[in-house]
């Protein structure tokens, strides 16, 4: 009877460390779920992008910067971006809530081409083709308060097609994986703050 009863003391342990443990994560999830867009994401953003190709072991190595700031205009804000270290590559975008419901908004690039927005969660995402190629952009903020932003670049001309064209077996059509960029953007003030500390 005492083993059993040890049994079960060490069960209930392990039960109750198992729901602190859950009650921790579903708080932090609520906080990252806070973060409202675009909120939270007003700032100045820069760090290191690594771009991949197929055809290259070795990937290149470039700074992005992102300034998200309020504008004059209701629900326009200011999506600057900045390849490079020098001020050559500078993209004075902006965005435009479109549909609150939806989280739907615009980047107007100001030359003519408009890339439509969505933000699911923690993420902004787009995705549109130019020149024969499909660009998936991904610009996700992560529980330490760093931007993760990932483009992924593929063919618009299917190198495959394969099924049955039936329910169990429909057509599916796969795509060339063209390149891949991937990096983490941080505030400035973080920067400086991570810099401070080393």
């Amino acid at each position: 009877m005492k083993i059993v009863g040890f049994f079960i003391i060490i069960i209930l342990l392990n039960i109750n460390t198992y729901s602190i443990a859950q009650q921790k994560n579903s708080s932090k999830n609520k906080i990252i779920a806070t973060k409202k867009f675009p909120n939270y994401w007003y700032g100045h953003w820069i760090g290191k992008i690594t771009w991949t190709t197929p055809k290259s072991d070795t990937p290149t190595l470039f700074t992005m910067q992102l300034i998200i700031k309020p504008t004059a205009i209701k629900n326009v804000i200011t999506w600057q971006i900045q390849y490079g270290d020098s001020l050559l590559d500078v993209r004075p975008y902006t965005c435009k809530l479109i549909d609150s419901i939806n989280k739907h908004w615009l980047i107007n690039e100001n030359n003519g081409i408009l890339i439509d927005l969505f933000i699911i969660g923690n993420s902004a995402f787009s995705c549109f083709n130019v020149q024969g190629n499909t660009i998936s952009n991904n610009y996700q903020l992560q529980a330490n308060g760093a931007m993760q932003v990932q483009f992924i670049t593929s063919n618009t001309k299917a190198i495959r097609t394969s099924g049955l064209n039936t329910n169990n077996s429909p057509t599916v059509e796969t795509f060339k994986i063209a390149s891949f960029q991937v990096g983490t953007l941080l505030k400035i003030n973080q920067t400086k703050n991570n810099t401070q500390k080393k």
